[in-house]
């Protein structure tokens, strides 16, 4: 027969098992992180769970009957690091199985994109506008029927200034601060060449690529990644008209974009300056090395403007953003025109001759301007 000590005894042992067992089924389950993210955008947290199950802890975000994965991963024993991109602004419910329990774990406060800059736009082959927003460190995709902005890529970057779009939907940012070219490609972003604070980035039909920047030299980049010196010596100025690219100097280059032949159209302080793609020959086309405006028509080697940044349209059609003048200015049939935005234009990309779409970095917002009209309306920001 037992004795009293003994049973109690076992009484014990009885009770501590069983509260090691509901502790064991019951566990302590915490986030840890940021409790509010930007639509669209990647949003990263940690998540703890003690004791340490055996098998992953299942996540799941909710926004009324809407749902949005939540990717996990083991970082230590009893630790895992979350990862989401939630589609829509609103507030998102968060919760956690382990095993067989579930624990709410709150909610994180999604807000809507909001450009912190506008230093660069490209037209992308599906239809939506890229904008190289460089003060917030990454490229932001818009539709532009809705003017709704999701982010396109930010890992890596950190000041992205110029963007363009190869033939094949391959995206090259040009990142001052990296100091590099970046190559997006399925979602990848990639250092693709190297350049001393590169300011724009254009790609022709074959896939070369053509960057500026604060050197005075336009580099080459072909698509294996070899790079070479393609017009400048390196050495401010604005000489070597009708010579060799290579022997010509170049005033703070900063824009350039490929016209339909395969030229290269680079834009400087008081100029824009094309160079032949056959011959290598640098000649100026638009401007005359004067800054302050002088007339608002004429021939365009009697214009006088603030070149920033370029682009074409199909038919050959020339826009060039004139930040200083608060100028677009249309270059075409041997005539230059500016139109008076009532903003300063950053960078401009054609839709068609006669619609372009207009980078405003001022007023952090994109606006499409119609020739045929003078008119210009936000469509983004």
């Amino acid at each position: 027969m037992r004795s009293r000590a003994t049973i109690a005894l076992l009484a014990a042992l009885v009770v501590a098992t069983s509260c090691a067992a509901v502790g064991a089924s019951t566990p302590e389950v915490r986030l840890v992180g940021a409790r509010t993210a930007s639509a669209g955008s990647e949003w990263r947290a940690s998540l703890t769970v003690r004791p340490a199950p055996q098998t992953l802890p299942r996540v799941t975000a909710k926004l009324g009957r809407a749902t949005t994965p939540v990717a996990v991963r083991r970082v230590a024993t009893g630790r895992y690091g979350l990862r989401a991109t939630f589609p829509r602004p609103g507030r998102w419910l968060l919760s956690a199985r382990v095993g067989s329990r579930s624990a709410s774990l709150g909610a994180v406060t999604v807000a809507r994109i909001r450009l912190a800059s506008a230093l660069g736009i490209a037209l992308h082959p599906d239809g939506s506008l890229l904008i190289a927003d460089g003060d917030a460190g990454r490229v932001v995709r818009a539709d532009l029927a809705s003017g709704r902005l999701s982010l396109f890529a930010s890992r890596s970057l950190s000041a992205p200034t110029g963007i363009d779009v190869g033939p094949d939907g391959t995206v090259y940012v040009a990142d001052r601060h990296a100091p590099a070219v970046f190559r997006i490609r399925r979602g990848v972003v990639r250092r693709f060449a190297e350049y001393g604070e590169p300011l724009d980035v254009a790609v022709d039909a074959q896939g070369v690529v053509f960057v500026t920047g604060r050197a005075h030299t336009v580099v080459r980049v072909r698509p294996d990644g070899r790079t070479a010196r393609y017009a400048g010596t390196g050495r401010p100025g604005a000489t070597g008209d009708g010579g060799p690219a290579l022997a010509a100097t170049f005033d703070a280059p900063h824009g350039i974009a490929v016209d339909p032949g395969g030229n290269v159209a680079v834009a400087e302080v008081g100029s824009v300056r094309r160079i032949d793609r056959r011959t290598s020959v640098v000649e100026r086309i638009v401007g005359t090395g004067a800054r302050q405006l002088c007339a608002e028509r004429g021939p365009p080697l009697r214009i006088c403007l603030s070149a920033l940044r370029v682009g074409f349209a199909k038919d050959g059609t020339l826009w060039v953003a004139d930040p200083e003048n608060r100028r677009l200015w249309r270059v075409a049939a041997g005539e230059a025109r500016g139109y008076a935005l009532g903003f300063a234009p950053f960078d401009v990309t054609a839709e068609s001759a006669g619609t372009v779409l207009v980078a405003d970095n001022e007023n952090r917002r994109v606006l499409r301007f119609d020739a045929a009209t003078g008119r210009a309306s936000t469509v983004v920001g």
